[in-house]
């Protein structure tokens, strides 16, 4: 493996072992251009490329956010506007984005065809090293803002993607919430930042900054680029060095510093009522970091135990006590993690006892001790989750890439992100002991580093923001000279020529294509055994599922009358959810959390295997579990459908 990565300029750093991954990372760098790339070698028909830049906001702008627009609209070898539309018509992607975070950039892409796969690098690569953006204006006008001037009306306008894409953020009441919370709680940090950008500040962007800021950060040297898979080094490797091979190492200074402790007294934020006139109280803390990481993993499990369902402890004492509607928690991790309790539908006159009462009522909960069947239950339900590494249709590879850049970007092991055992082992360890009630009121009312936020509805306050901003214009357009507002108006019409002009055949010509050769005419086929008991049939899957078992019932339900379906559909809802002859609700949630990693119902359609274009309906009943919890599979199925109790 080392003759591989040294035969392309590499040098490899280290290796270690990822089991909780099933794969072997090797972590890498580019001699000539500094670019750390890491390798995560395991078996998996998805092949995934990412590559991801250090991107520290320094203002609102959105900068980054408009740059990870940018990048995507054309670049030096594929000079085409949205190269990444024109391949989905003829990809076999089977994941394809940008994504920019509070303080990183990531391209992440993933193809079971290796050609597709190459040719996606490749597109990705160009775009982000070599994009159209630095030598068109109008890119950065249509993706991040211009004026327009209508000279009808003689009124200035904004206008941009970016732009009217943060207008419509902000006017969520839990954007403004939680900017303002964050901006509290990291004062000294670039996390007091939005780096999505403020609709107030991103027009103070100009062309100019906006390419030195991808001078500045979109350097090899500040980049992580990460292959997962079943990736062939020697032509990935290749390809990716021909465009490090174009830097030279460079010193780029991104450091992450961790916020001191503030308390701060609450914050009061407007925001427009629309259906929701009551108020908001958000309670904000900053707790660990990467450095204790089984710690944060606690937390997650922590906030799961008190306030992940309505009948949750926190929670439900806080919707009893009728001072709010709702209570929403949330775990974020970055540089430090951000625990958050907000607290929804608060009437005005209640504001002042939401506090008081959210701390009696943690200082209750740490006394009396919380529910370690619960806590044992979400645990086991993680490592279940974790095992299966659930993203819906995210392939796995993606998925690493993104949490081992939310280590890599503070200089931490991508291995540790990647590996979750010990902290599952940790949090196991704690139940016997009181370290999950310390842990309550360490992170929260023993906290010195929080802040609150109360967000008050307004009334019309979008119209007087929108008055505001149209005298700001009228101030700004009263500013420009005649030759100003031509020269507006002619950028505005040589953007509009520009948008509706299709791309030259040439150009077109570029984007690299499959052929039906790049594509394997193999089908993978499932070992399937047929077996018939008792007038059953069974259909066992001899395929790798990676420690789990899965278990679907199927129960023809094709003789169901039109009026029925409504009910069986309810049914679908019901099961799992009512108490059966044996126990209530309660606990066989608790059992299905502790012993399954999923349980569902629902009504499925399956197509007639004679050529006939027909279907069949059935109820279904399906499962999942780790294999040393399977017989917990029958057993709850068994109790579930022969004895809920339907009569409460």
């Amino acid at each position: 493996m080392e003759n591989v990565f040294s035969k392309y300029g590499f040098i490899i750093k280290n290796v270690e072992e990822v089991k909780d991954a099933k794969g072997t990372l090797y972590s890498a760098e580019h001699k000539r251009s500094g670019a750390k790339l890491y390798f995560l070698q395991r078996e998996d028909r998805n092949m995934t490329f990412s590559i991801a830049f250090r991107t520290p906001p320094q203002d609102d702008t959105g900068v980054f956010h408009i740059i990870e627009h940018s990048v995507l609209c054309g670049s030096r070898k594929f000079p085409v506007k949205e190269p990444f539309v024109e391949l989905l018509k003829g990809s076999l992607n089977t994941f394809l984005n940008a994504l920019t975070y509070e303080d990183r950039t990531v391209y992440p892409v993933s193809s079971r065809c290796e050609k597709d796969f190459l040719n996606l690098t490749e597109v990705y690569l160009d775009a982000v090293f070599h994009p159209r953006m630095l030598s068109d204006e109008n890119i950065f006008l249509q993706e991040g803002w211009h004026y327009e001037y209508d000279e009808q009306t003689d009124t200035l306008s904004y206008n941009g993607v970016v732009y009217n894409e943060m207008c419509g953020a902000y006017s969520s009441p839990e954007e403004a919430a939680e900017n303002e919370l964050r901006a509290s709680l990291f004062p000294n940090t670039v996390y007091c930042r939005d780096s999505g950008g403020n609709p107030d500040f991103i027009p103070e962007l100009s062309y100019e900054e906006l390419k030195e800021a991808h001078k500045t950060y979109y350097h090899p040297s500040n980049s992580m680029i990460f292959l997962d898979g079943s990736v062939c080094l020697d032509k990935a490797l290749p390809l990716i060095a021909s465009y490090l091979d174009e830097y030279e190492k460079t010193e780029i200074s991104v450091i992450y510093p961790i916020q001191p402790p503030v308390f701060t007294k609450p914050k009061t934020v407007e925001f427009e009522p629309g259906g929701d006139p009551l108020a908001r109280v958000l309670f904000g803390y900053v707790f660990s970091s990467p450095e204790t990481k089984n710690i944060d993993y606690a937390l997650s499990i922590l906030d799961s135990t008190i306030a992940g369902t309505n009948e949750s402890a926190l929670k439900k004492a806080l919707l009893d006590s009728g001072l709010c509607e709702d209570v929403v928690t949330s775990v974020y991790r970055s540089r430090q993690t951000q625990y958050t309790i907000e607290v929804i539908g608060v009437k005005e006159e209640d504001i002042a006892k939401i506090a008081p009462t959210l701390e009696s009522i943690i200082r209750g909960l740490a006394k009396q001790g919380l529910d370690k069947e619960r806590i044992s239950a979400l645990i086991n339900n993680d490592e279940f989750r974790q095992k299966e590494a659930l993203g819906g249709s995210t392939p796995k590879g993606v998925l690493y890439a993104l949490t081992a850049y939310s280590y890599l970007n503070f200089g931490f092991s991508a291995a540790d992100a990647l590996s979750y055992s010990d902290d599952i082992e940790f949090a196991r360890a704690k139940l016997e002991s009181d370290f999950y009630e310390k842990l309550l009121l360490d992170a929260t009312v023993d906290n010195p580093h929080r802040a609150s936020v109360i967000m008050l509805p307004k009334e019309e306050l979008e119209q007087l923001r929108a008055q505001k901003k149209k005298e700001l214009l009228k101030k700004i357009k009263d500013s420009l000279s005649k030759s100003e507002l031509d020269e507006i108006v002619q950028k505005q019409k040589r953007l509009s020529e520009l948008q509706a002009a299709p791309d030259s055949p040439e150009a077109t010509a570029t984007l690299p294509k499959l052929d039906l050769s790049d594509i394997s005419p193999k089908v993978a086929r499932k070992n399937t055994e047929k077996i018939s008991e008792d007038g059953a049939v069974i259909l066992n899957h001899g395929i790798e599922t990676d420690g789990i078992t899965y278990v679907t019932l199927c129960f023809a339900a094709d003789d169901l009358a039109d009026d029925e379906l409504l009910y069986a559909s309810l049914l679908t809802s019901l099961l799992k959810n009512l108490d059966t002859k044996e126990r209530s609700a309660a606990s066989l949630q608790n059992d299905i959390k502790s012993n399954l990693g999923a349980l569902y119902f629902s009504l499925s359609t399956f197509p007639l295997s004679d050529g006939s274009g027909g279907a069949r309906l059935a109820f279904t009943a399906t499962a999942s579990s780790l294999v040393r919890n399977k017989e917990h599979i029958v057993r709850l199925l068994s109790e579930i459908l022969t004895s809920t109790d339907f009569s409460g």
